[in-house]
């Protein structure tokens, strides 16, 4: 769909929703809804906002539109009261009604959209909500226009210098009225003593963003040559939560950008995370001050072309660097 056409569909979709939507006042008991039905790494990166409404409107409901990859996080999520659940691939399923008959349960004060993809979805989605509640989003510059003709405030996402939790807590926060520049704390992992066991991930489902297995096993022998009392696991199959644990409770973590290194991060472990791109070196990396390096390929490789030996050298980087578990 072209810009042209999908801004007369959003000025259609107001049209059909009766204007814009009421602003919600803090100062009341708000009922809240987000659409957050994306990947785990996207969930883990707006958990900061979760925790900043949890914070300052401690008498907020808070639901969200999961997907079934991150509906098991989702479902433990202190701050949120309820969830539902649609599927993660593109295009109209069942699963979308039951987004419908979840978001028509109650009246919703706010809706935060907060995915980067479906955005025309969501607003359809948006316009079968009760009454008219205030519908918010983030958009970069050259969408700004196109959003708003649908989304009653649009939150302007600063590429290159913003981290994505940052964007993510200020279409919240503007919403609602507070314009200062938000500081992102992690989802924390509270863990005990690491695990002698260094945890390396390959696979991101983007072709870019993956890494060499090879190459990685290449530097897990390296490792284990250096340091012979840590195993060195490449992979992960289990649950959600068993995934977080695994990664929680790692001397070190080595992945390709994914919501290992956002994990990593929650649980104050040393994490080396492989970019493809310096824009998602500068969007995604680990917040809360995590020890961290960032490595990049030559501009316009993917990130299985970083070289195998700086991987190493920053792993053996990290793990000769003391540090203190959250």
């Amino acid at each position: 769909m072209s810009l042209i056409s999908r801004s007369i569909v959003f000025r259609l979709l107001r049209w059909f929703r009766g204007g814009y939507g009421r602003k919600p006042d803090p100062g009341r008991p708000l009922n809240i809804l987000v659409f957050q039905h994306e990947r785990i790494g996207d969930y883990f990166v707006a958990t900061p906002m979760y925790q900043w409404l949890g914070d300052h409107l401690p008498n907020a409901r808070i639901d969200v539109i999961a997907s079934d990859l991150n509906a098991e996080l989702i479902a433990i999520d202190p701050h949120v009261n309820e969830h539902c659940v649609i599927s993660s691939r593109r295009g109209w399923r069942s699963e979308v009604w039951n987004a419908v008959r979840f978001l028509r349960r109650r009246r919703y004060d706010l809706i935060l959209v907060t995915t980067f993809t479906e955005r025309t979805r969501n607003a359809m989605l948006c316009v079968l909500a009760k009454g008219r509640p205030w519908c918010a989003t983030f958009s970069d510059r050259e969408r700004l226009e196109q959003y708003a003709e649908f989304f009653d405030s649009v939150t302007v996402r600063h590429r290159l210098n913003e981290h994505v939790a940052v964007s993510i807590m200020r279409t919240a926060m503007e919403a609602l009225g507070d314009h200062s520049v938000p500081t992102p704390r992690p989802y924390v992992i509270t863990t005990g003593t690491p695990a002698p066991y260094i945890a390396i991930n390959v696979d991101t489902r983007d072709p870019r963003r993956d890494w060499s297995r090879s190459d990685a096993e290449w530097v897990g022998d390296a490792l284990r040559q250096r340091f012979p009392d840590l195993e060195v696991i490449i992979g992960w199959k289990g649950t959600l939560t068993e995934m977080v644990s695994y990664y929680a409770n790692a001397r070190l973590v080595i992945t390709a950008n994914s919501a290992p290194a956002h994990v990593a991060a929650g649980a104050n472990v040393p994490v080396v995370v492989l970019y493809d791109t310096e824009e998602n070196a500068s969007e995604w990396y680990p917040v809360g001050g995590v020890a961290y390096r960032a490595l990049l390929p030559n501009a316009g490789m993917p990130a299985s072309a970083i070289e195998r030996e700086r991987v190493l050298s920053a792993a053996f980087e990290m793990l000769e660097m003391p540090h203190e578990r959250r």
